[in-house]
């Protein structure tokens, strides 16, 4: 890897970067990244340059060697420059001072930490094949094999990515996904419908007389019966559908390729089976105190030709508002849909 000197000040850098701010880099700035610090790396190749990556969080490493020189195999496996404390294999100069990479860096925790994105861990590894080419041009095998554990941890990285993405849009309390990711993957099944005619149905559900409930039986009862609903959820869509908490005891529901007719059965199926669970509460009546079971309403709206996100959602929860006005426990279909 890369090393420098803690008090080497980098053009446009200023200070240690968070390393959490560095994990939590989006996508887009991965992508930009290797655009400008990785791309004119192998361009210079091509050129016949001799060009380095610098790793400009690599100073963490420094400050660890001077509180624990012995955390460092580099400085144990090697000799020290005789103008500053640093161990010295390959000498290029930055603004007047050395970097080296060190093949026993990729073992060390702080060097873990240092390198935090694909951008560092790509520009580590070329700094490794660079020193490998220009030093051993007959060790080509390590080369490869170097190559094909930066595909490895490649792999590793995307596949922690996709996890830490997942658990990012997931609800905590009912396990379904969350509103932010709702509204990203509604827009995506609106193109859809929109650039190749497919068929969209969304049902909007809600707890009736949830409140009510939870100041009854408190919180905590409230969040057992919405992690209960959740599961139920899941357990009645088919492995393509999506289910989302919208907001409180509101959920939505996205069924693709579904038409109307067979979203009025999911939301049947779904209404019918929370009943079942059996969830009660006592309302005072009168002079007596009555026990309520705990019911669903929805609203059902399937996608026409022109209609957006927004559209959808208010048409979801006109027939939302129909059920609950209507009596409750029932599921109302948009009145758009009933005249077609």
């Amino acid at each position: 890897m890369s090393m420098v000197r803690p008090d080497v000040k980098w053009a446009g850098y200023g200070g240690t970067m968070d390393r959490t701010n560095r994990s939590a880099e989006s996508y887009a700035d991965l992508e930009q990244r290797i655009r400008n610090e990785i791309m004119p790396l192998f361009e210079a190749i091509i050129r016949g340059d001799h060009s380095f990556y610098v790793n400009r969080n690599a100073k963490e490493c420094w400050n660890a060697i001077d509180s624990d020189p012995c955390r460092c195999r580099a400085v144990a496996e090697t000799t020290r420059h005789q103008d500053y404390l640093g161990p010295v294999s390959l000498i290029e100069q930055f603004n007047g001072e050395s970097v080296r990479p060190h093949g026993t860096c990729v073992h060390c925790d702080v060097y873990k930490d240092v390198c935090p994105t694909i951008v560092e861990e790509i520009g580590e590894a070329f700094n490794r094949v660079m020193h490998i080419l220009s030093n051993k041009e007959a060790a080509i095998e390590d080369a490869a094999s170097l190559t094909r554990e930066l595909a490895h941890s490649l792999e590793d990285r995307n596949q922690q990515n996709q996890e830490i993405i997942e658990r990012m849009s997931i609800d905590s309390v009912t396990g379904v996904s969350n509103r932010q990711f709702m509204n990203e993957k509604l827009l995506e099944a609106v193109d859809r419908c929109h650039n190749r005619r497919r068929i969209l149905s969304l049902i909007m559900l809600d707890v009736d007389d949830f409140k009510s409930y939870n100041d009854s039986l408190g919180h905590v009862e409230g969040d057992h019966v919405l992690a209960l609903l959740g599961r139920h959820l899941l357990d009645n869509l088919r492995e393509y559908d999506q289910a989302f908490r919208y907001g409180g005891e509101e959920f939505l529901i996205m069924l693709p390729d579904t038409d109307a007719q067979d979203a009025l059965m999911v939301a049947e199926r779904i209404r019918t089976g929370f009943a079942d669970f059996g969830f009660k509460y006592p309302v005072a009546e009168r002079d007596q105190t009555k026990a309520r079971a705990l019911t669903l309403s929805g609203g059902l709206v399937t996608y026409r030709n022109g209609m957006g996100v927004v559209e959808l959602l208010e048409r979801a929860d006109q027939a939302l508002y129909k059920a609950k006005h209507n009596g409750k426990n029932k599921i109302e279909v948009d009145e758009i849909m009933t005249c077609v």
